[in-house]
């Protein structure tokens, strides 16, 4: 799950980068490495990653795949003023996942 954090922490700050280059967000990872910005996403199976952008904000989400936690997930929102949002929601039936989240600022859903 730290690497999550992580991965979408980057993801927030490349799209903010490549906002302050564009004037815009980009709407998915192959355009936010279009330019001098290089991004890739982990493959290991354990997390699917959305992601979203257009000229006014940008949203970035991990779902979690397998293992005990599997149906819970992540997210970072921003805006083009900078202000990010963490949030998560537990999976179906279980709880324990948003508490582990919370901990590194995210907000449950």
């Amino acid at each position: 799950m730290a690497e999550t954090f992580q991965v979408l922490g980057d993801l927030s700050s490349a799209q903010q980068v490549y906002y302050m280059q564009h004037g815009v967000f980009a709407v998915d990872v192959d355009e936010l490495n279009s330019g001098d910005i290089s991004f890739s996403l982990p493959q290991d199976g354990a997390y699917s990653f959305a992601f979203e952008g257009n000229a006014n904000d940008a949203a970035m989400y991990a779902d979690r795949l397998s293992g005990m936690y599997a149906g819970g997930w992540i997210g970072v929102e921003i805006d083009q003023n900078g202000n990010m949002r963490k949030s998560c929601e537990d999976p179906p039936d279980k709880t324990g996942f948003c508490a582990i989240a919370e901990s590194a600022g995210y907000e449950p859903r």
